[in-house]
């Protein structure tokens, strides 16, 4: 087994933990220097760079556990099978469901973190980082300078 197939093994199990009789706490990960550097979860950068590096269910799953802080500020506990099932997803117990994989994605590009009681969100994401980067659609990777350039000017 390789060391990547090992890391993520361990994060479905470590997501597994979290849930307990079909819930889960999910809580706002804060990090100042995010917040002034960064780019929120629910912004178009994370839509347009973050998306090809995480994919398209591990981000709609990002995005919707992070939306729900508009109105629980604090955090909330949530129904995974309900949460999955607003996603299009499936979940069953165990460590094997598209629901666990996608948050299991999250957990491994450091988007989302495992307590001992619940699931961190972070509330912005970083820029993406140059070897993620390097991996974008040569059309994205020319695009990305310029909107970061744009967006900071306007901020």
């Amino acid at each position: 087994m390789s060391k990547d197939s090992s890391r993520r093994t361990n994060e479905a199990h470590a997501v597994h933990r979290l849930i307990h009789h079909g819930r889960m706490m999910i809580t706002p990960w804060h990090d100042a220097t995010l917040r002034d550097h960064g780019f929120p979860t629910l912004s178009r950068y994370v839509e347009w760079y973050w998306l090809p590096i995480l994919g398209p269910t591990a981000l709609l799953a990002l995005r919707r556990m992070a939306s729900a802080f508009e109105w629980y500020s604090n955090g909330y506990e949530c129904h995974v099978e309900e949460l999955a099932s607003s996603l299009g997803l499936t979940y069953t117990d165990g460590t094997h469901n598209p629901f666990t994989r996608a948050v299991s994605r999250l957990m491994y590009f450091g988007v989302v973190r495992g307590t001992a009681h619940s699931l961190d969100v972070r509330t912005h994401l970083p820029i993406v980082p140059h070897a993620h980067l390097t991996r974008l659609h040569p059309g994205l990777q020319a695009s990305h300078d310029v909107f970061v350039s744009a967006e900071r000017a306007a901020t």
